[in-house]
């Protein structure tokens, strides 16, 4: 278990706007139960003396302007378009300020393929963590013992994951103690990372979307850090967590979810699929959120609603391909030359 001390509070962080998929205008929401930024997580793991493939770096989309954003994404997309399951490595390490601009069918898009490639950016980063527990976990069954290399990555993980685990406990029961850890060592679903992210940022034009980063309302208790709420009480200390990129928010928000006390029931659920063999269904997962939010069943509901009405589901078997980077920059220069002259069509399909 974490220390009672990194446990967030069982209250929501008060209101503000949500653009919802399924209404028309602007909502009042709380904003999610959660701490502040990763503090970077342990880091990819490596299999004993063989190095597993990284899944394909992220490609940034450097633009100036919504409108630009739109344009390069769906020129890289146009080859996957039919094909859910595959998504390219490009996206960008934040949003424009003006996402709000665009037509609206045309910022969801434009967000969707912002975002999906840093969740399954993330999701490969946590897997080949797990798949490398899983390696230790057969070597303890058969052998009763880790390796050296072994000993020290499941300490690593276990310290990185919140699991609290001595040297001793680990030589006595290795199996054990792998099993405790790969029940916080595991991925969200696409879909209801999506889900929350769209909720959360109102679909990338929130504030804290455009001005820190942040996709999921991640909280830090002090008032020097990240960005207060307008509608803060005086007094209070909580803020919204700010992140240097989208990718960071994305691994805090992972983060929170496998090691907070709030979430234990998320993981539950999860570790209850995996032992069925049961493919992890976003919409089933969001029921162990209740604390995520203050409006507990209403937003669990929302979330499940979010996931069905666009069809989030079709990308939790997605793989990153991996596109050139040389083709990133043609297309953004190209979107720039345009933007300078006749400007940039964005049609609203």
């Amino acid at each position: 278990m974490e220390p009672r001390d990194t446990q967030p509070p069982s209250r929501g962080v008060g209101s503000r706007l949500l653009r919802s998929v399924l209404l028309p205008s602007f909502v009042l929401l709380p904003l999610a139960i959660s701490i502040g930024p990763s503090n970077g997580g342990s880091g990819p793991v490596v299999r004993e003396g063989d190095r597993q493939k990284a899944g394909p770096v992220i490609v940034p989309v450097s633009v100036r302007t919504a409108r630009e954003l739109a344009w390069v994404l769906d020129r890289v997309w146009e080859k996957w378009a039919s094909a859910p399951d595959r998504v390219p490595n490009v996206a960008p390490a934040r949003f424009p300020h003006d996402m709000g601009a665009l037509p609206q069918s045309t910022r969801k898009r434009a967000f969707v393929r912002s975002v999906l490639p840093h969740i399954l950016a993330e999701n490969d980063r946590i897997l080949r963590q797990r798949r490398a527990l899983e390696i230790a976990l057969d070597r303890a069954q058969v052998q009763g013992k880790l390796s050296e290399f072994q000993t020290l990555l499941v300490l690593r993980l276990a310290k990185a994951y919140r699991v609290e685990l001595t040297p001793d406990e680990l030589e006595q029961d290795p199996a054990s103690a792998i099993h405790r850890l790969l029940r916080r060592v595991d991925v969200v679903p696409v879909s209801l990372a999506l889900a929350q992210a769209a909720v959360e940022s109102a679909w990338g034009t929130s504030r804290f979307a455009r001005e820190g980063n942040s996709l999921f309302g991640q909280w830090v208790f002090s008032s020097t850090k990240g960005m207060a709420p307008k509608e803060r009480p005086e007094g209070a200390r909580y803020a919204v967590a700010s992140f240097p990129d989208l990718a960071a928010s994305v691994r805090g928000y992972m983060r929170n979810l496998n090691t907070l006390w709030a979430y234990e029931s998320f993981r539950d659920l999860r570790a209850g699929l995996r032992r069925r063999g049961s493919p992890l269904d976003g919409a089933l997962l969001a029921q162990g959120l209740l604390m995520y939010s203050t409006r507990r069943e209403a937003y669990v509901e929302d979330l499940i609603r979010v996931i069905r009405h666009n069809r989030f589901g079709r990308f939790d078997n997605a793989r990153l391909v991996p596109v050139p980077e040389s083709a990133v920059r043609r297309l953004t220069a190209r979107v720039q030359v345009l933007a300078s002259s006749e400007g940039v069509p964005v049609p609203d399909a």
